[in-house]
């Protein structure tokens, strides 16, 4: 799938256009703060990942070094501890064994694209679970 094909609006547009989001809002709009963080680390060279930019869209912005850092250290333990699952390193499965993904209250993560992009989800199915405001 290319980036321009996933349609998505952030949540501070939907809130605009009069979508309300009841009494988890404040949970919600982690999304939007979240992938503006991402995108910034990114931009600025620390982890590859040319699928941030679609869900984040003309709200990018430069975040501290501290915050870069701290996103790029996110997202190398989750993808690392991913990795190792796939490889049959974790929960006693073995290689080549159909694995399952789900990833529960992710927001806009990248991490499916990322690795479907490289060829690690084959024989895995990759479940995304979150509000239905955000998917």
């Amino acid at each position: 799938m290319q980036a321009p094909e996933i349609p998505t609006i952030p949540i501070a547009v939907r809130r605009k256009q009069g979508v309300r989001f009841g009494k988890d809002e404040g949970v919600q709009v982690t999304n939007d703060d979240a992938n503006i963080s991402k995108a910034s680390a990114a931009k600025l060279g620390y982890y590859d990942d040319p699928f941030v930019q679609v869900f984040v869209g003309p709200n990018s912005q430069r975040r501290a070094p501290l915050i870069n850092r701290g996103y790029y250290a996110r997202v190398q333990a989750i993808t690392s501890i991913i990795r190792s699952f796939l490889k049959g390193g974790l929960a006693g499965r073995k290689e080549n064994e159909p694995a399952q993904i789900v990833a529960y209250g992710g927001g806009f993560d990248t991490t499916f694209f990322r690795l479907a992009k490289s060829g690690e989800l084959e024989n895995v199915k990759y479940f995304e679970v979150d509000f239905q405001e955000v998917v």
